[in-house]
C-alpha cells in the first residue's frame, strides 16, 4: 500500500508542477491564484512548492463551520478541514477565522451514508464544496473586484 500511494504521488508530480506554473503566472500578472488541499495533505509540505509562502497566505477553515457540512443521513456535522493558499488578503481574511469552535460532536469521514437514495462513500461526498462555503467564496471573489485588490506578497523571476 506504501509503494501504490508514493507511486501515485510521483504520477501526480506533473500536475502539481503545472499548478505552480499557474501560480507564477497568475502573479506575473497581477491576478489572484487559490489552491486548495484537504487538511492532512502533504503536498505544500514539497520542498519545490516552498516559494509558495512568498506570495500566498494559507487559511485552514473547517468545512462544518465554512460549509455546514454533515452527513446526509444523520445529520451529524463533518469537521473536514482545509488548507487554502490564496494571493487575495480578503478571502484569507473572510475563510481563516472559520474554524470549528468543538461545540458538537462530528460524524467521521470513514463509511458509507445515504444521499439522494444512494449509498456513497463518505468520503467521496465531502469532496464537494459545501453550497454555503461555495457562495461565500463567490462572494469574496466578486468584492475583491471592487476596488481591485493587489495580490499578496512577491515572486523573483531568475532569468
Amino acid at each position: 500500500l506504501w509503494d501504490k500511494i508514493h507511486a501515485d504521488r510521483n504520477d501526480m508530480l506533473s500536475q502539481v508542477a503545472l499548478c505552480l506554473v499557474l501560480c507564477r503566472c497568475q502573479h506575473r500578472y497581477r491576478r489572484h491564484a487559490h489552491w486548495e488541499q484537504p487538511k492532512g495533505s502533504h503536498m505544500f509540505l514539497l520542498p519545490y512548492l516552498d516559494e509558495l509562502s512568498r506570495y500566498m497566505q494559507s487559511a485552514k477553515p473547517d468545512m462544518c463551520t465554512a460549509g455546514d457540512l454533515h452527513d446526509p443521513m444523520n445529520m451529524k456535522p463533518m469537521k473536514k478541514g482545509m488548507n487554502i493558499l490564496t494571493t487575495s488578503r480578503r478571502i484569507h481574511d473572510m475563510i481563516d477565522p472559520l474554524k470549528c469552535n468543538g461545540s458538537h460532536d462530528h460524524q467521521p469521514i470513514e463509511g458509507m451514508t445515504r444521499w439522494q437514495g444512494c449509498g456513497i462513500a463518505r468520503s467521496v461526498f465531502s469532496e464537494r464544496y459545501p453550497r454555503k462555503f461555495a457562495r461565500l467564496v463567490a462572494k469574496g471573489i466578486l468584492k475583491k473586484q471592487f476596488p481591485p485588490e493587489i495580490p499578496f506578497g512577491h515572486i523573483v523571476i531568475l532569468r
